[in-house]
């Protein structure tokens, strides 16, 4: 009895594909194992890692489910063949592996929904991957100041910087805006009593630093706003959540200077002048947001101008692929046109359908709401699409928040018929 318990415990936590997909969770979340790995291993091992993982994926499908997941990822496939053709790359095997590094995310959060796995192994490796990174960046940010920055502003792998601040496991710009877009999963949990009130706010603290020393002052202003779902009520529901929107946004119009106060306020708290004038300028308008050094709303509307100068292709045809770099949305809008903004539409449904919908009869549906419109705000004011926390991350704690009963129904677990239905059979049988 105890050799078959020990084989089953072993079957479930020993396998090839979690070993994978920790693998995964862990590169993509510590600098210092990438850098590993491409030291000792090469990078085609990360390469094999991620042709492994969406090869398991489609093996581990029924027939059924195949046709879904090809459907799943067919707008994801479309937009990524767009974007290698405006670039440079010309290698066919980096093109391949470039379009399967885009939807490796949907295909692992695919996997989570439709096969039973080791939930608690899973949150657990993510979390300790998270906890530490966030620590070493504080540190290697306080020792190199301005770090997380500079790594946002390097172009090639082998550059000599990187490579020491990821040997330091100092996370940039991609660690710092994933921890961001998961601290509503942190807030989900606490209000669904799955953790206590000082577990909930050592983590909340800790990412707070990290944006501080980071200094990035987006991640700051959307980490002070979405704190503020500590005070609301937990059984939040949909038509909910969109009243506060719509209260914000007419706070926000009218009531500005109360909010510039607010963020003039934590900004000064960091101690740090450039991140308290960035956070200010946020909330201050256009003459602000242009007063920064990157121009900031200047380039957004670059992006807007060609769009609506080319409304249907956008610049494709044109060979003008400059943009204002500083939006993925506006410049996906500005690169192919109406035909973006139908994929941006057919892959943000998809994304909602298959992995935030399931949970609209649960309680507090309006956080997971949040959860899934974040990435979105970022994607609209800053560049990436974030398919990692989208498609992956965050369905992986929503999964081990709202526990069994998500659970039983993602796998399929068959339920009793309605009662209409008893009857019926027992009509037919008589």
């Amino acid at each position: 009895m105890k050799a078959n318990t020990f084989k089953s415990v072993l079957k479930k936590y020993v396998s090839l594909k979690n070993f994978i997909f920790l693998f995964i969770i862990i590169y993509s979340t510590a600098p210092i194992v990438s850098q590993i790995t491409s030291t000792f291993l090469t990078t085609y091992f990360y390469m094999a890692i991620v042709v492994a993982a969406v090869l398991l994926v489609f093996g581990a499908c029924r027939l059924q489910n195949i046709r879904e997941l090809i459907l799943l990822v067919l707008p994801f496939i479309v937009f990524e063949l767009l974007e290698i053709s405006i670039s440079d790359e010309s290698s066919m095997l980096l093109i391949g592996y470039r379009a399967l590094l885009f939807i490796m995310p949907l295909c692992l959060g695919y996997y989570l929904i439709k096969n039973d796995f080791p939930i608690s192994v899973y949150v657990t490796v993510t979390l300790v991957a998270y906890a530490i990174t966030a620590v070493t960046t504080i540190i290697g940010c306080i020792r190199n100041p301005g770090a997380a920055r500079i790594l946002a502003t390097i172009k090639t792998s082998n550059d000599p910087v990187l490579i020491f601040f990821n040997w330091a496991n100092i996370g940039g710009y991609s660690f710092v805006y994933s921890a961001v877009l998961l601290y509503p999963a942190l807030i989900i949990a606490y209000k669904r009593r799955k953790i206590k009130l000082i577990f909930a706010l050592i983590p909340t603290v800790l990412l707070f630093m990290v944006s501080v020393q980071a200094e990035y002052a987006l991640s700051l202003t959307l980490l002070v706003f979405t704190s503020a779902l500590f005070f609301i009520k937990r059984n939040l529901t949909q038509k909910g959540f969109f009243r506060l929107v719509i209260v914000f946004l007419v706070a926000v119009i009218f009531f500005s200077s109360v909010f510039i106060t607010l963020m003039n306020y934590v900004g000064q708290l960091t101690g740090n002048e450039e991140i308290t004038q960035k956070i200010t300028a946020i909330f201050s308008g256009q003459d602000q947001l242009n007063s920064l050094e990157d121009n900031r709303f200047s380039l957004y509307m670059y992006s807007v101008d060609l769009f609506l100068k080319n409304p249907l292709f956008g610049t494709f045809f044109s060979g003008n692929n400059v943009t204002g770099g500083h939006s993925f949305i506006l410049d996906a809008l500005a690169h192919y046109g109406l035909v973006g903004a139908a994929l941006l539409f057919l892959m943000y449904r998809a994304i909602y359908k298959t992995f935030y919908m399931p949970f609209c009869e649960k309680d507090g549906y309006g956080f997971v709401i949040y959860a899934f419109l974040l990435p979105l705000v970022l994607s609209l004011v800053n560049t990436g699409m974030w398919l990692f926390d989208l498609c992956f991350l965050m369905p992986l704690f929503l999964i081990a928040v709202y526990g069994k009963d998500y659970s039983q129904k993602r796998l399929g677990a068959k339920y009793p018929r309605p009662a209409k239905d008893k009857w019926k059979e027992r009509a037919d049988t008589t």
